[in-house]
C-alpha cells in the first residue's frame, strides 16, 4: 500500500520554496541535517515532506535525521509512516543509524511493548539502542528489567555497561518525575562505575525540586567529592551549583543558597528568579529587592534582557512599599519592551490598586497596547473595592465590546456591584448571561456571588432557589444564604439554615454569627440573638470580635434596654470603635435618650471628629427634643471644625443599562428643564389632594 504524506496534517510552516531543479538528494541531505543539530525541527521536516514529491528517495543520511526532528516534534503519527518507508527501503534492519533513531522515537512517544517489540527485531542492537531501551524501562519505573537488559549487554561485548547507559536509566527516572527513584539509580550506579558531568547534568532538571533538605544536603556533599576526580568545565560546575543553590532556597535554607550563589560565576535566570521567591517565601523581603537590584545591575552591563517573572514577583508585595514599586516600574519602563507586557502591567496594576493609587492603576491600564481577562479583572475588583459599582457596570460592557470573554472573577465583581446598588436588573440580566455560558453549575465563587446579589436586591426566593440548585456548597454558600434571609427578615429560616449547616458537617465562622446576630436584631429577638452570642466561642470556638458587639449593643438599642447596651460596651475585653458607639447613638435617637447620645457623639466625634454624619445625628437628636440652642451650638461645632456634611443623592436606573445619579438642586443633568417641570406638577397635585409642607422654622436645615 502507498504511504503518502500530507504535509497539511503537520503543525508546521512550510519553508520558502527553493528551486526543485536547482537541488539533488545530497543537497536536501545536507539542508536537513543542518536544520535538525542546529534544533529548527520544523523546517527540516518541511524540507523532507518538499523532497518526496520530486522523486527524491530518502536514504541512509536522511532519516536519522528526519527522526530526530519527527521525535523532538512528538509526532508519532509521522514516525509510523517513517517506519513504513524505512522497511520499503530496506535500511530498517541493514542501517543500524536508521534502526536506532526510530527504536529512540519509539522509546519516547510509543507505548512500551511497540519499542520492545521493535529492540527485539533488530539483529545487532548497538550502544545507543540499548541506551533508548533503559531509558524507557526506566521511565516505566522497570528497575529489574534494567539490570537484566545491562547483563545482556555484557554478554553482548559491552563489558562492563558504561556511564552511558547508568546516565539513561537516570534520565528515565527523571523524566519520568521519580526523584527518589533517580537517586536510587545513582547509588547503585556508584557501586559499578564513576560518574561523569552527563550524569550530574542529567539530574539538573529534578535538583531545584528535592522537598527534602537532607537529601538536598547529601547530594552537594557528594558532589563537592565527586569534583575532586571527575574533570567538570566551568560552565557545567556553574550549572549544578546553580541547580543545588536553586533547591536550596526553594526549600527556605537561604544561607546555604546564598554563599553558593556568591560562587557562582554565571548566574542563569532561573537562579536570580528562585534567590529572589525563596527570600520571599521566607518574608525577607529586602533581602529579595537587594537580589533584584543585583540582578538588574548584572543584566544591564550583559545587555541581557530581564526576565519577566522577577517583576511579576515582587510587584504584588509593593503595596505596602510604593517606594519599591514605583522603583520597579521605572526600571521596567527603561527597558524596551517591559513596561507593555501584559504580565508585567497586570502586576503594576494590582501593585497600585493595594497601595491604594488608583489614579497609577487606571493610567496602566489606559496604556496598555494589549488586554488579557486578569486586566479587566484587576480593574474590575479595584473599582468593587472602592464601592464604584456604577463604574463596574461601564467597564465590563467595555470588556465585553473589547471581545474579552468574562470569566468566574469577572462575574462576581460584577455582580458584586449589582447586590451593593441593588441593580436587580442587571443582576438578573448576568445571571441568564452566565447560564448561557455556563458558568452555573460549574463555579462556586460564581454561584456565592449571584445568591448574594439577590439578597443584597430583596429577592431572597430567588436566592434560596439558587442555594437550592447548587450541586456543591462550602461555608460561604452558608453564610451567604443565612445572610440573605436575616435582611429579609425571616429569621427562623435563618435559624434552621444554621442548623442544617451544622448537621452537614460544615464549621460555623465568625461571618455566620454575624449574619445570625443580624437576623436577631432586625426581627427583635433580643435573648435569642445573646443565646447565639454566648454560644459562639463556648460551642464553636468563634471569638467574638467587635462586629458581633456591634450586633448585640444594636440588638439592645432596638429593644430599648439603651443602660444594658451602655454597660454591655463598659464591659467590652476589647476597645470599642465606631461601629459600636455609633450602634448606641443611632438607638439613643430611636428612643429620645438624650444624655446616652452625648456621652457616644463624644466618644464617635474623638475616633473620627471630621465624620459629619455624627455631628448631623446628634444635631437631629438635639432637635427631636426641641433643645435649639444645643443645635446651634453644633452646627456652630460643625463650621468652626471645618466638618462639611456629605449631600445626599438619589439613584435612578433607566432601562437597566443607565443609572442617573442626582443630588438636591441639581441643575447638572442634562433634562434638568423637564425633570423639574414634572416635578413642578407632582408638587400640585400633592398640593391638590390636601398635602401641606412642615415649613417650621425651627426644623430648617437641619
Amino acid at each position: 500500500m502507498a504511504i503518502t504524506i500530507s504535509p497539511l496534517s503537520l503543525p508546521i510552516p512550510p519553508p520558502p520554496p527553493p528551486s526543485p531543479s536547482s537541488l539533488s538528494l545530497r543537497h536536501y541531505n545536507d539542508l536537513i541535517r543542518h536544520h535538525t543539530t542546529s534544533g529548527d525541527h520544523s523546517t527540516s521536516l518541511s524540507l523532507f515532506l518538499r523532497m518526496l514529491p520530486l522523486g527524491l528517495r530518502p536514504n541512509e543520511f536522511t532519516f536519522p535525521f528526519v527522526l530526530k526532528s519527527s521525535s523532538s516534534l512528538s509526532l508519532l503519527p509521522l514516525g509510523l509512516q517513517l517506519h513504513s518507508l524505512l522497511l520499503k527501503s530496506g535500511l530498517l534492519f541493514s542501517n543500524p543509524f536508521c534502526a536506532c533513531a526510530l527504536l529512540d522515537l519509539y522509546s519516547k512517544l510509543a507505548p512500551l511493548p511497540h519499542a520492545l517489540n521493535l529492540f527485539d527485531r533488530i539483529p545487532q542492537p548497538n550502544l545507543p539502542a540499548c541506551n533508548s531501551i533503559l531509558s524507557a524501562l526506566a521511565r516505566h519505573a522497570l528497575l529489574q528489567d534494567c539490570f537484566q537488559l545491562l547483563n545482556v549487554m555484557q554478554s553482548w561485548g559491552f563489558d562492563p555497561p558504561g556511564c552511558s547507559s547508568w546516565n539513561s536509566i537516570i534520565a528515565g527516572c527523571v523524566q519520568a518525575g521519580d526523584i527518589e527513584l533517580s537517586l536510587q539509580v545513582l547509588r547503585l550506579m556508584l557501586n559499578t562505575v564513576r560518574p561523569s558531568p552527563a550524569t550530574f547534568n542529567t539530574l539538573l532538571p529534578m535538583i531545584p525540586d528535592l522537598r527534602c533538605l537532607e537529601t538536598l544536603k547529601m547530594l552537594h556533599g557528594f558532589s563537592l567529592r565527586v569534583l575532586e576526580f571527575v574533570d567538570f568545565d566551568p560552565v557545567d560546575e556553574d550549572r549544578l551549583w546553580a541547580a543545588i543553590a536553586s533547591g536550596y532556597a526553594s526549600l527556605g535554607s537561604l544561607r546555604d543558597a546564598s554563599l553558593l550563589f556568591e560562587r557562582i560565576r554565571w548566574k542563569s535566570p532561573r537562579l536570580w528568579v528562585s534567590m529572589i521567591s525563596g527570600f520571599l517565601d521566607c518574608g525577607a523581603v529586602e533581602e529579595a529587592f537587594e537580589v533584584f537590584r543585583a540582578m538588574a545591575v548584572e543584566f544591564g552591563c550583559e545587555e541581557r534582557p530581564l526576565p519577566k517573572v522577577s517583576l511579576t514577583l515582587l510587584l504584588p508585595l509593593c503595596g505596602l512599599r510604593p517606594r519599591y514599586g514605583m522603583e520597579i516600574h521605572g526600571y521596567a519602563c527603561k527597558v524596551n519592551g517591559l513596561a507593555s507586557n501584559t504580565s508585567v502591567c497586570n502586576a503594576l496594576m494590582a501593585m497600585y490598586v493595594k497601595a491604594g493609587d488608583s489614579e497609577s492603576a487606571d493610567n496602566v491600564f489606559d496604556t496598555m497596547p494589549e488586554r488579557d481577562i486578569i486586566s479587566w479583572n484587576t480593574m474590575l475588583a479595584k473599582l468593587a473595592l472602592v464601592d464604584d459599582f456604577e463604574h463596574v457596570s461601564r467597564l465590563f460592557r467595555a470588556m465585553l465590546a473589547d471581545g474579552v470573554w468574562p470569566d468566574e472573577y469577572s462575574f462576581s465583581s460584577v455582580l458584586n456591584g449589582c447586590g451593593h446598588s441593588s441593580n436587580l436588573r442587571q443582576g438578573m440580566a448576568l445571571h441568564a448571561r452566565m447560564v448561557k455560558c455556563g458558568f452555573l453549575q460549574s463555579y462556586l465563587v460564581v454561584e456565592n456571588a449571584l445568591m448574594d446579589a439577590y439578597g443584597k436586591c430583596g429577592c431572597a426566593s430567588d436566592a434560596r432557589k439558587v442555594f437550592n440548585e447548587m450541586e456543591l456548597r462550602d461555608t460561604i454558600s452558608w453564610n451567604t444564604i443565612i445572610s440573605c434571609c436575616a435582611f429579609s427578615a425571616s429569621p427562623q429560616e435563618a435559624f434552621s439554615l444554621f442548623d442544617r449547616m451544622l448537621q452537614q458537617g460544615f464549621k460555623p465562622n465568625r461571618v455566620t454569627f454575624i449574619a445570625l446576630l443580624s437576623a436577631c436584631s432586625h426581627a427583635g429577638l433580643l435573648e435569642e440573638g445573646l443565646y447565639f452570642f454566648e454560644s459562639m466561642a463556648r460551642d464553636h470556638g468563634v471569638v467574638p470580635d467587635l462586629d458581633h458587639y456591634a450586633c448585640i449593643i444594636d440588638n439592645l438599642g432596638r429593644a430599648g434596654e439603651l443602660d444594658r447596651a451602655y454597660q454591655f460596651i463598659k464591659g467590652m475585653p476589647i476597645e470599642p470603635d465606631e461601629c459600636i458607639w455609633s450602634a448606641l447613638l443611632n438607638a439613643c435617637r430611636i428612643h429620645g435618650n438624650v444624655e446616652l447620645a452625648e456621652v457616644a457623639a463624644k466618644k464617635l466625634i474623638q475616633l473620627d471628629p471630621q465624620h459629619s454624619g455624627y455631628w448631623v445625628l446628634l444635631s437631629n437628636i438635639y432637635a427631636d427634643a426641641s433643645r435649639w440652642d444645643d443645635v446651634r451650638h453644633v452646627r456652630a461645632a460643625m463650621k468652626h471644625g471645618g466638618v462639611a456634611k456629605c449631600p445626599g443623592f438619589s439613584c435612578v436606573d433607566i432601562g437597566g443599562s443607565e443609572t442617573h445619579k442626582f443630588l438636591t438642586g441639581d441643575m447638572c443633568h442634562k433634562q434638568s428643564d423637564s425633570i423639574y417641570s414634572a416635578l413642578d406638577g407632582l408638587t400640585e397635585n400633592l398640593k391638590d389632594e390636601g398635602y401641606i409642607p412642615l415649613l417650621d422654622h425651627k426644623f430648617a436645615n437641619v
